[in-house]
């Protein structure tokens, strides 16, 4: 006996062709929390006894004697109606037959969704109206005076012994059983469903089902009902008494064992069944193919209450029908007609986001409420009164349920979508919870982004220019809101498009409200966080960027300075004043930054207000720049008075620093300003610049203006004037002159290094031919010069000569600091200038002298764990490398002795069997080695490739690209890359590329012959044993390039057969390994179908690597290599179909796809398995593919 049994063919045949009916016993409503009938005539008796009805003794003999609690039930009806108390009866049935949702258990729930998704017509003998609310109310029927009216459809639910909440149609006592079944018409319905109808019992007790025995025998098609049945394991013997009792009855008994659950079990065998029924049985598209024929029909309330039942089944049902609606010619109709269905309650159909599982950064789903996104597209397109009036309540409504769930709120689906209609609607209508909920919405920690509601304000902005000012300005401070929590980041914000249509329908005294929103924004931002405004610099040009305004990702302080510098744009002069008595002394440093600017737009009205202050405001570098911008702006403006006070300013001022030359450099600037308005100022202006030694222009001016900080630092950049003095100087004197250059905080060594390195190139003709002066500059500028000469253009002989003198001489001194720095920018020199533009004439000297300097220097090796340094930037390795190349160059000019030299060189320095770096400089070079002498190369492999360090060395040739076959053959005998493979130090830089490289290398060499996957050993078994997500993917690169092209020799395709089995495989046992996304697995699929014969070995894993892969969309490109194996295949095409379906991959189903999947499940189904081709069939619908509905699987 089976814990779950298999469901029987003529239920599945019943449900695809409408004849399935569900008989609902009280075993039901215990199993979801009611109490037992035993239970029920207990209580009634009792009551019975408190009423004096019954003695003490009479209640313990009648409880003793009568144990059918049908009798009791009677006895105790009889009892209280005769004494006058019937009501007493009705109230204690009501209270133990009632159950509130919450406390419905959850197995009970499974049972109810499961008869509901059948959509199987149900009848009960329970008169509680627990399966009620799964049941629109016009398809539920208990009424005995209306019997000839109880259906027999799909989808209805029919109380054959009444409800609780209809007296007269009880049925309970004795007597009122046999008078319900003796009457006809009751028997006459019953006989045709049994006659018409394929039934299945749940919940039966062998008593409850007494009562209906004498109708089964009466029915003529008896052999296709059946009954579910629970027992424990030990109760063979009463199943098998039971199968004869049922069979007499033309009952089929499918008993199922409940030794780990109980009789709650029931649920998960249905749960089991409604899995497979969506799968095996044509209900889906069933069910939608009916939507769509009513969806166009008149919405009467015979065809909506039909309408709602179907699409209670499924969301994908739901979806249907309103896709259908939005294009039907009755959708304003339907839309009325749902308006107070549950598709319109948000406390039902308004979903919260849905987390998604992974292990990166946390995800979020939302799910699509449809029935407000058909609302949205018909109210666009026709935005009536009757459509107007439901679009205010819809936002009313969905703003009450959502305000205070947290996982509602964050839907950015649903909050688009009510975006939509917010600013369509008539202001005065939405409520202040609407207003909230856009606030909440706004600030979200999911969303976090006022776009959706600032484009709709936007798209609507003819609507709402006729909109009240006073709900324009709550709008637009809900969007400038400071709590928002984007506060603390960057957000795109539509604000350019916003304040070029705000500009049009904002009144003054609007702006002057939105000012004040601004004012109170920014207060309450500094509270939170007092660093928020400090990358914001003078208040007139932030966020300017020479000139232009990038509102492209703005910080949130952007967005009130630009607002707010609008707003004060529009004051009138009284309105100014006002603001800036209120700001001026502000404790916010942008508001003083904002008063000032507001007093720069009305110098002449705000003067009184700014030169009466008795603070110096040149002591605030908060507003240094803001006062700077003001002197500028109103230059023609400023009065005699005015000067006075600016110039005891600009001298009692200490600009909040004691480095004299900052004040030098901020009084010089100020001084600049006013030599405009008298030019005696020039005079000063001219004295601090002497003092500072330094001219400062209008340029640094604007600079400072644009970007000073509340710190007051300017940025240290290249200084004009050193090139300016070194004009005309001669070498010597220019080694001199920068030689006693002081840094100071303006000018450091970085600064005048620059300059050298605009300089140098310019003056080639004076300079190069002197090269050799220039080793007596001091050891920080030397890099500076000699990256110089490389920028240096059109080099003649004597020049070049010159180059290489001063290069020779570099790599012959030592040096006491800086030498790292200084030989590796001469050795790039060499090899940028001498080896690159070939003139051969030094190669000889180039050569000779890279052996004298690496005979006497060391490798540096001053980060082992990050290779790629230490081969461009360690002077040792590009030394190695850089006398490797120069010898091949020579071999391959007119020189031609030293190879010889060089390869007798290199030989004595790999006697030292701990230098690495060497070793990892020549693999980088080992092409141009092999080519200095394939035979000497071939020879001292074994000294090359030691065991010093390995996996440098392996990097170094990973790097170099040398994989020549004779060179991978002896490095794969050697196991050389095992402990590159096996090692997880994960401080070691690149080293997961390596493994890539490696992985690519050996199946190359695979694909040459080169190497062998039966050998069990050498670099390829080495790959697999250590296989990673990330070598994986490398090695199904190598398979498109490689396997995948139109030239590929036969030969090579004998090798994907190999390669898949070997890989695939390999996945199966490192069960960590995973495709990063559907390429990878789309290249697999395409080798797989290049295959004349597909190893059986190669389907499990190729199915485990689907189900762990990463990203995964499912598109045609990856379907197209399923449809090219399906005819060979059909079972394993399913399944691997089925696999991609199943791992919640994201599905790209354009018309493309549709095809391709069409014409897979076709031919499964002519290759003889339209069960399987159905059941994908069924999967694509259910997850919201409804366009394989009129796919016909024969």
């Amino acid at each position: 006996m089976k814990r779950i049994p298999e469901i029987p063919p003529q239920i599945i045949d019943s449900i695809n062709d409408g004849t399935f009916a569900v008989f609902i016993g009280a075993g039901v409503s215990r199993i979801a929390g009611l109490p037992a009938w035993s239970e029920l005539a207990n209580n009634l008796i009792k009551k019975c006894y408190e009423e004096d009805l019954l003695t003490y003794v009479d209640k313990g003999i009648v409880l003793d004697k009568v144990a059918d609690s049908k009798k009791l039930i009677t006895i105790a009806y009889t009892l209280l109606s005769e004494s006058g108390k019937r009501d007493e009866f009705f109230k204690i049935l009501r209270s133990m037959l009632t159950l509130s949702p919450e406390n419905i258990k959850k197995e009970g729930n499974q049972i109810f969704d499961w008869v509901k998704n059948t959509t199987a017509l149900v009848l009960t003998t329970n008169a509680d109206l627990l399966l009620d609310e799964y049941y629109e109310q016009q398809r539920i029927y208990s009424a005995v005076s209306c019997m000839r009216d109880w259906s027999t459809d799909r989808g209805s639910l029919v109380h054959l012994h009444g409800v609780i909440t209809d007296e007269d149609s009880l049925v309970f006592t004795v007597g009122q059983y046999l008078e319900r079944y003796r009457l006809d018409e009751f028997q006459a319905y019953l006989k045709r469903i049994f006659n018409t109808k394929t039934v299945l019992f749940i919940g039966y007790g062998l008593a409850e089902f007494e009562l209906l025995d004498y109708i089964v025998q009466k029915a003529s098609n008896t052999a296709g009902h059946f009954i579910l049945s629970p027992y424990f394991s030990y109760e063979e013997a009463a199943i098998r008494a039971m199968d004869q009792y049922y069979r007499e009855l033309g009952i089929q008994q499918i008993s199922y064992c409940i030794d780990k659950g109980g009789y709650s079990d029931l649920a998960s065998v249905l749960t089991a069944w409604m899995d497979k029924i969506m799968l095996v049985t044509e209900l889906p598209s069933i069910t939608l193919k009916r939507l769509r024929e009513i969806g166009n029909q008149a919405p009467s309330v015979v065809v909506v209450s039909e309408a709602l039942q179907l699409i209670k089944t499924s969301k994908i049902a739901e979806k249907e029908l309103f896709d259908i609606i939005l294009h039907s010619p009755y959708g304003t109709d339907w839309l009325l007609a749902l308006k107070t269905s549950f598709c319109f309650d948000p406390a039902i159909s308004n979903p919260g986001i849905v987390e998604i599982a992974t292990d990166g950064p946390q995800k979020y789903r939302a799910p699509v409420w449809h029935g407000l996104r058909t609302f949205v597209g018909l109210f666009e397109q026709q935005p009536d009164d009757c459509l107007h009036e439901m679009a205010i309540h819809i936002i009313n409504r969905t703003s009450m349920d959502t305000i205070n769930s947290q996982h509602k709120l964050n839907n950015w689906v649903t909050a688009s979508q009510i975006a939509d209609i917010f600013f369509s609607v008539d202001p005065s209508c939405l409520s202040d919870t609407s207003w909230e909920y856009l606030r909440l919405v706004i600030n979200s920690r999911i969303i976090g982004n006022p776009d959706i509601f600032i484009m709709s304000f936007i798209r609507r902005i003819d609507l709402v220019s006729v909109w009240p000012m006073e709900h324009v300005c709550k709008a637009l401070s809900v969007f400038l809101e400071a709590t928002c929590e984007c506060a603390k980041n960057e957000y795109s914000y539509c604000l350019d498009e916003l304040t070029k249509k705000c500009a049009d329908i904002l009144t003054p005294l609007a702006y002057m409200q939105i000012s004040k929103i601004c004012v109170e924004n920014i207060t309450n931002a500094y509270r939170n966080n007092e660093f928020i405004f400090t990358d914001v610099g003078a208040f007139a040009k932030y966020p300017d960027n020479n000139g232009q305004t990038d509102l492209a990702n703005l910080s949130y302080s952007a967005v009130l300075v630009i607002w707010l510098r609008q707003c004060i744009d529009k004051m009138n002069p009284d309105e100014a004043v006002q603001f800036v008595s209120l700001h001026m002394d502000s404790g916010i440093p942008l508001l003083r930054r904002a008063a000032i600017y507001c007093a720069s737009k009305h110098f002449i009205n705000c003067t009184s207000l700014i030169f009466s202050t008795e603070d110096n405001p040149f002591n605030d570098n908060e507003v240094y720049s803001d006062i700077y911008d003001m002197l500028i702006a109103n230059s023609d403006k400023i009065e005699r008075w005015h000067l006075d006070q600016i110039v005891k300013w600009i001298e009692d001022a200490d600009f909040q620093t004691d480095n004299l030359l900052a004040q030098g450099f901020r009084r010089a600037l100020i001084y600049l300003q006013l030599s405009k308005v008298n030019v005696a100022y020039h005079e000063k202006w001219d004295a601090y610049c002497k003092a500072t030694g330094r001219i400062y222009t209008e340029s640094e001016g604007y600079n400072v203006s644009k970007h000073i900080y509340a710190s007051g630092a300017e940025w240290v950049q290249p200084d004009p004037s050193i090139a300016e003095k070194m004009e005309g100087m001669s070498a010597a004197a220019i080694v001199n002159y920068l030689n006693d250059i002081k840094y100071t905080w303006d000018i450091d060594e970085w600064s005048v290094g620059q300059s050298i390195e605009s300089f140098i190139p310019k003056h080639k003709a004076e300079l190069i031919e002197h090269m050799n002066v220039f080793m007596n500059l001091k050891e920080g500028l030397l890099p500076y010069f000699i990256r110089s000469v490389d920028k240096v253009d059109s080099l003649n002989a004597s020049e070049v000569d010159s180059i290489w003198r001063f290069l020779d001489a570099i790599l012959r001194k030592r040096f006491n600091k800086n030498a790292e720095t200084i030989y590796c920018e001469a050795l790039r020199i060499v090899r940028d200038i001498i080896i690159k533009d070939k003139y051969t004439g030094y190669y000889n000297f180039v050569v000779r002298t890279l052996i004298e300097w690496i005979s006497v220097n060391e490798p540096n090796a001053y980060d082992k764990n990050d290779y790629s340094i230490l081969l461009l930037n360690d002077a040792y390795a590009i030394a190695i490398s850089l006398l490797v190349d120069t010898a091949a160059h020579a071999k391959g000019s007119t020189v031609t002795e030293l190879e010889a030299e060089t390869l007798t060189f290199v030989a004595k320095q790999l006697c030292n069997e701990e230098n690495w770096v060497l070793r990892m400089a020549i693999c980088y070079r080992m092409q141009n080695l092999q080519y200095l002498s394939s035979e000497w190369t071939t020879e001292h492999l074994p000294i090359i490739f030691n065991n010093a360090n390995s996996i440098a060395v392996s990097y170094g040739y990973i790097m170099g690209r040398c994989w020549t076959p004779e060179l991978y053959i002896y490095l794969s005998k050697q196991n050389y890359f095992d402990t590159l493979l096996s090692t997880k130090n994960r401080e070691l830089q690149y080293l997961d590329e390596m493994k890539r490289s490696i992985a690519a290398i050996a199946v190359r060499a695979l694909i040459g012959g080169q190497d062998t996957l039966f050998s069990g050993a050498g670099t390829l078994h080495s790959v697999i044993s250590n296989l990673t997500s990330s070598m994986l993917s490398a090695a199904i690169d190598v398979f498109k390039h490689d396997l995948l092209a139109e030239n590929v020799e036969a030969a090579q395709m004998n090798h994907v057969a190999d390669l898949l089995t070997g890989f695939l495989q390999a996945v199966t046992i490192h069960g960590n390994v995973k495709l990063p996304n559907s390429h990878c697995i789309n290249i697999i699929l395409e080798c797989v179908a290049t295959l004349n014969s597909i190893p059986d070995g190669i389907w499990e894993p190729l199915k485990k690597l689907i189900e762990n892969a990463e990203n995964l969309w499912v598109s045609d490109k990856i379907c197209n290599p399923l449809s090219a194996i399906v005819r060979d295949y059909p079972l394993r095409t399913a399944e691997m179909l089925g696999v991609l379906l199943m791992q919640n991959a994201h599905v790209y189903m354009n018309d493309e796809l549709k095809v391709t999947l069409s014409n897979i499940l076709t031919t499964i189904a002519e290759e003889r398995h339209a069960e399987v081709a159905l059941e994908l069939k069924n999967t694509l619908i259910n997850m919201g593919y409804t366009g394989f509905v009129d796919l016909s699987i024969k």
